[in-house]
């Protein structure tokens, strides 16, 4: 392989590397951001539900305009937010923690609904139990119902933020390894790509100084095939070369001298 192709090739390798850590970090920091955006949705789910169970409690026992209204209003955001939910959960249980969310909610809706109705004497107590009863029946299915809600909204934010800190901990090792390969990569090519240069100039240098300074004899060992090992051997058949004319010339040299002796 000639110098040429080394140096494009390391420099290809160089370049190669950083676009990979980047793909790197690129896919790890989407599942960074979609268990985040998960974790989000749970997080602001659970505040909307935490709400409603203090709105439901205290309906039940006051039945005010005003927590009739928020109670309302919150579970129509949880609604939307059991919609939103959907489109993110991914595994089974996920979605069947989805599910049951968007089901309490509709009973709480429900619920509600009856007992407004009961405490405005819209509809008729059940014959074995008086109004108040009824309504206290109501009122302690819509605080279990809210309650449910208020737990599996909690353990779908536990599972989330599990799967966000998980995320966050491979993505960290991802980019460390990535970062690690690319300097042991890069080093180990410098290093090979020093090897396979510099020895061989160095002996040719050195080759080219011993002759210099009269050791004919010096040659330059090398098996490489590219333009180093090129030159290495060019200057080897040269040595040859001023070697065979040096001993021809001393063969002259002492001929005619015993000619004139």
């Amino acid at each position: 392989m000639s110098v040429r192709i080394k140096l494009i090739a390391f420099g290809v390798l160089l370049a190669t590397l950083p676009m990979v850590t980047g793909l790197i970090l690129l896919g790890t920091s989407r599942q960074v951001q979609v268990a985040r955006r998960k974790a989000d949705f749970a997080e602001q789910l659970e505040r909307e539900v935490f709400d409603l169970t203090l709105l439901t409690n205290e309906f039940t026992r006051f039945h005010s305009p005003r927590a009739e209204r928020q109670l309302r209003e919150h579970q129509d955001q949880i609604q939307q937010l059991a919609v939103q939910l959907e489109a993110v959960a991914t595994e089974a249980d996920e979605r069947r923690l989805v599910g049951n969310i968007g089901r309490h909610n509709q009973r709480l809706v429900d619920l509600t609904a009856q007992l407004i109705a009961s405490e405005s004497g819209d509809v008729d107590a059940a014959s074995a139990d008086s109004r108040a009863q009824w309504s206290n029946r109501l009122a302690g299915q819509l605080l279990g119902a809210a309650q449910a809600v208020l737990s599996d909204s909690r353990q779908l934010r536990a599972r989330w933020t599990s799967q966000l800190v998980t995320a966050q901990r491979v993505a960290d090792r991802l980019v460390l390894i990535a970062i690690l390969l690319t300097v042991v990569l890069g080093v180990g090519a410098l290093a090979a790509l020093y090897r396979s240069i510099s020895p061989p100039l160095r002996r040719l240098a050195n080759a080219v100084e011993g002759f210099g300074q009269g050791r004919r004899l010096v040659r330059v060992e090398s098996s490489s095939r590219d333009e180093i090992g090129r030159l290495c051997h060019t200057f080897n058949e040269m040595a040859d070369e001023l070697q065979r004319h040096h001993e021809n010339l001393e063969t002259v040299v002492e001929e005619r001298t015993a000619a004139l002796v």
